[in-house]
């Protein structure tokens, strides 16, 4: 598993305010991830990666959301309880990966 490393969340913050009206606090949220460890080419965690329910964790899946127009192009923001992102996947990566 790679390092952390510091994380400037300024577009994701930007995109989410274009869905301020459905998630008011999501900008928030985003701003709190300053720390940052790549999974892969497709995936950053904000959160250390065992505390997610589904892998024995302590942290429930909320929901997924999508934004458009972040500095890594479109990602799906992966929420877990509660209103914490755990991370995002870089869906432009996923979309276009070459098998």
């Amino acid at each position: 598993m790679s390092q952390w490393f510091e994380y400037k969340p300024t577009s994701l913050g930007e995109a989410a305010k274009k869905r301020a009206t459905e998630y008011p606090w999501l900008e928030a949220a985003l701003k709190q991830c300053t720390s940052a460890m790549m999974k892969n080419e497709l995936y950053v965690y904000f959160i250390d990666p065992s505390e997610y329910r589904s892998r024995g964790g302590t942290r429930d899946h909320q929901q997924s959301i999508t934004l458009f127009g972040t500095n890594h192009g479109c990602v799906e923001v992966d929420i877990v309880k509660p209103n914490i992102v755990a991370g995002i996947e870089l869906l432009d990566k996923v979309l276009c990966r070459k098998s």
